[in-house]
């Protein structure tokens, strides 16, 4: 199992950046990590469970850089949002796909979730 300091490690390295934010994480990342460790997963599971934690922390120093790099942008003012919530299969989704047609509204798209720095 690897450790919260290796997969910090890892996404300091591939971000070039070490400035996380305020916000401390390393508590959450432990248990995370004891939890995997409990689960009977498959070894390619785990890796891939793994890898998704260095891909969260590498985006997280990401936005944190953006936002130090582009201070103008606590000045933005944003609107809204408005978030659709719903059960399986009560057309949540279709909803969403219906405002992402207004040309007035702003939607997030797949590829902004996965990588939310420009």
């Amino acid at each position: 199992m690897p450790s919260a300091e290796g997969i910090v490690a890892r996404a300091i390295a591939e971000a070039g950046s070490s400035q996380f934010g305020p916000a401390p994480f390393g508590l959450g990342l432990q248990r995370t990590l004891e939890a995997f460790a409990r689960l009977p997963l498959r070894p390619e599971v785990r890796d891939s469970l793994h890898e998704r934690l260095v891909q969260d922390l590498v985006n997280r120093l990401k936005i944190e850089q953006w936002c130090a790099d582009h201070p103008e942008i606590e000045k933005q003012k944003i609107e809204g949002p408005f978030l659709i919530c719903g059960l399986p299969r009560t057309g949540s989704t279709a909803t969403a796909g219906l405002l992402a047609l207004d040309p007035g509204l702003r939607f997030l798209r797949g590829w902004e979730a996965s990588s939310p720095v420009p």
